[in-house]
């Protein structure tokens, strides 16, 4: 009995210096049996630590964060962004899915797990999700843009052609979606498209190799080897330009 009594009042000491110095007797034991903090703590320390890139240590935040509410639905998110960064696809998707379960329903989270589609080559799954994310931001070009390009990994060159024509209609100065649907109408040998397409990107963007190979490529289809050696030699000079 007096050593239970002197067992307790050890206890009872103890536990009265933990709290004078600020400290709790769970912090002690260890992470194993501390009580759950609040979940926008957790996620505000993963969001620190994801702009700089950190994804491990954010991935543990958000998981803390998920596990004292698991309803957080931005959480999910960022894990999956984080899962994304660190190519763990499948992870990714499952967390975007979960956030879209609980009411996050944007362009942004569809679109990233279209692109996590696209990485594992689910195209499929790929374009359903962009077309979820036009949807909810019309007005959105980039939206258009990564679907088109989703349909040229399928070789379904039309419907790529008709996504770039509508990225370009709503940002008529969209680089990149004309050196696409001029590669797309390069493979379908509508060279004077291509060479239409081509030309505007050049004048976007004149320091860029791209447009004057693939210019070249499709002059020489039409017989134009003056047109076409003149535009391999400034994409073979913009080339070696790059490397000085």
């Amino acid at each position: 009995m007096a050593k239970a009594g002197a067992s307790k009042m050890t206890a009872l000491v103890l536990s009265a210096l933990l709290w004078a110095a600020g400290v709790s007797a769970q912090q002690v034991l260890g992470p194993k049996h501390q009580p759950i903090g609040a979940p926008k703590d957790y996620f505000d320390r993963g969001e620190g630590l994801k702009v700089r890139y950190e994804w491990d240590k954010a991935i543990l935040e958000y998981t803390s964060a998920i596990r004292a509410d698991p309803s957080y639905s931005e959480a999910y998110y960022s894990r999956g962004v984080s899962y994304y960064a660190k190519s763990d696809y499948g992870k990714a998707i499952v967390d975007f899915s979960k956030a879209i379960e609980l009411g996050l329903k944007n362009a942004t989270i569809y679109g990233y797990r279209a692109l996590a589609h696209r990485k594992k080559k689910d195209y499929d799954l790929a374009l359903d999700d962009y077309t979820e994310a036009i949807k909810l931001d019309p007005k959105n070009s980039r939206g258009y843009f990564e679907r088109g390009s989703t349909n040229i990994s399928k070789n379904d060159l039309d419907a790529g052609i008709a996504d770039f024509t509508e990225a370009i209609a709503l940002d008529p100065k969209y680089y990149d979606c004309y050196v696409a649907r001029a590669a797309a109408y390069l493979n379908k040998k509508d060279y004077d498209r291509a060479i239409a397409d081509c030309t505007k990107a050049i004048g976007l963007a004149p320091a860029r190799h791209q447009p004057y190979t693939m210019r070249g490529d499709a002059r020489q289809a039409k017989g134009d080897t003056e047109g076409a050696k003149a535009d391999h030699e400034k994409a073979k000079a913009l080339r070696q330009a790059k490397h000085f």
